[in-house]
């Protein structure tokens, strides 16, 4: 997923949709609200809308992480296996979700991967990605044989309360219809709307 704020120059923007293309995956561009030199742009390089995706935000608050499943959080060693989750959640090819996330993206202290499992039995995972008093949440997964049973709610809940007591204090991201129930009731609300393109195809946004 990638995003483009209002102020991206042209430049920006094709560096953008090369970097992508280079790398020989699908992705979602997200474009900001009310940027329509951008939506311009991305409509004259035949790329595909598929509406806009509710942007949401939370601050801080109180949290009540689930004690039903374990949920950790994870070394690159186990970037197979949420790989795996997300490929199974959202019907996408596994090779594909393993060059888009690599084990080496979570060698760095900035991006954490979270899993939950029951009994040793991998249920979902999340990608948090912090910067100073921010987090963004990413790829938020469960797989199809595990969900409603609140996998997600307690890794979020977990998580977030975590980063917390790091002196987290704003948390963001982008919901699909799927999510977005879910985030509205940890305490999410819409910030924006930013409109969303597809690079490929895409199994979340299946407008494209």
């Amino acid at each position: 997923m990638l995003f483009l704020t209002s102020g991206a120059t042209a430049e920006e923007c094709e560096q953008a949709l090369e970097a992508v293309q280079r790398k020989g995956v699908d992705a979602l561009l997200v474009i900001d609200e009310g940027a329509e030199e951008l939506c311009s742009w991305a409509n004259q390089r035949g790329l595909s809308c598929v509406g806009q995706m509710p942007l949401m935000e939370r601050k801080v608050g109180e949290l009540h992480p689930s004690s039903s499943f374990r949920v950790l959080r994870a070394g690159s060693n186990e970037a197979g296996v949420a790989n795996r989750l997300a490929a199974a959640a959202f019907s996408l090819d596994e090779a594909a979700c393993n060059l888009a996330m690599a084990p080496g993206a979570f060698d760095t202290s900035a991006i954490d991967l979270w899993l939950a499992d029951d009994d040793g039995v991998p249920l979902g995972c999340g990608v948090f990605i912090r910067n100073d008093e921010h987090v963004g949440i990413y790829t938020m997964a469960t797989h199809p044989d595990q969900q409603k049973r609140g996998v997600g709610r307690a890794i979020l809940e977990t998580a977030m309360a975590h980063y917390q007591d790091q002196g987290a204090k704003r948390f963001t991201l982008g919901a699909t219809e799927q999510g977005f129930p879910l985030y509205t009731k940890v305490g999410f609300e819409v910030a924006t709307r930013p409109y969303v393109y597809v690079i490929g195809a895409s199994t979340q946004f299946p407008g494209g």
